[in-house]
């Protein structure tokens, strides 16, 4: 029974973990990256320039982890560890699938190579 419990707090420690670092920073309601591209952190709106580019939430905070991270390649793994709680275990795919819809959207409305790939390591935005 100690283990379970022991488990479950650990379980819960790591998603309040995970949540508190989505929140945004203190002060800061909008995130400006390359491109024209913003994000607004109140209303879950993501632009390029005057353009509203649609988002599903995982894709935000997929654009927003990318940008408060700006410079900084993220891996698969942590990626998939900070946005939906677990790690890929080799299977990068359904990361890599988030990363091209993100960047077909983006291209869509004039916002080329926001999202960068580094070949066998992750994802920046520079």
């Amino acid at each position: 029974m100690t283990t379970s419990c022991g488990q479950w707090s650990w379980r819960r420690s790591c998603a309040a973990c995970v949540l508190r670092r989505m929140r945004p920073a203190a002060g800061c309601d909008v995130i400006d990256g390359p491109d024209e591209l913003t994000i607004d952190m109140r209303s879950h709106e993501m632009r390029v320039g005057d353009v509203l580019v649609t988002a599903t939430p995982k894709e935000f905070d997929l654009i927003r982890l990318l940008l408060e991270h700006r410079g900084e390649v993220m891996t698969s793994d942590v990626i998939s560890s900070l946005i939906w709680g677990y790690e890929t275990f080799g299977s990068r795919n359904f990361v890599e699938a988030h990363v091209l819809r993100l960047r077909s959207k983006l291209r869509h409305v004039g916002a080329p190579c926001v999202v960068t790939t580094v070949r066998g390591v992750g994802y920046v935005i520079r």
